[in-house]
C-alpha cells in the first residue's frame, strides 16, 4: 500500500468585534490561509426585540484587490429561563438557572457559481 500525505489546512485569522449602541454589533476579519492569499469579512447584525436579527456582511476575494459581494441574513431565537426565587434577603445558595434556547438562521451570499442559501438551526441548553 502507497504512503499519500495530505497536511491539513493552516491559516492565520484574526478580528475584533464592536458594540456601538445596545442593539448593533459590527465586526470586521482578517483570515490569511498559508497557500493562498488573504480575504477581509465586514460584516453588521442588528437585533430587534431580543428575538429577531438582522445581519449583513461584505467579503473581499482571495487577493484583497476585488470584493467578491454581499451577503446577508436574518436570525430569530426563542428561549426559556425560570423564574428567579424571590429575594429574601437570606444569604442562601441560589440554584443554577437552567436556560433552553432555539434559535434558526438563514443567510445567502454569492459564489463564483451561484448563490448559496443555508439555513442552521441550533438548541442550545
Amino acid at each position: 500500500i502507497g504512503r499519500v500525505t495530505n497536511p491539513l489546512p493552516t491559516e492565520f485569522a484574526a478580528g475584533t468585534a464592536v458594540k456601538f449602541i445596545p442593539n448593533l454589533i459590527a465586526a470586521v476579519d482578517f483570515t490569511k490561509p498559508l497557500e493562498s492569499g488573504g480575504f477581509i469579512n465586514i460584516g453588521a447584525e442588528y437585533i430587534i426585540a431580543k428575538q429577531f436579527a438582522l445581519r449583513a456582511g461584505y467579503r473581499s476575494d482571495g487577493d484583497l484587490k476585488e470584493f467578491a459581494g454581499l451577503s446577508g441574513g436574518v436570525g430569530f431565537q426563542a428561549g426559556f429561563s425560570p423564574p428567579k426565587p424571590p429575594e429574601t434577603g437570606e444569604e442562601t445558595p441560589k440554584p443554577a438557572a437552567l436556560g433552553i434556547a432555539f434559535k434558526i438562521d438563514y443567510n445567502i451570499f454569492k459564489t463564483n457559481l451561484d448563490f448559496v442559501h443555508r439555513v442552521t438551526t441550533s438548541f442550545v441548553f
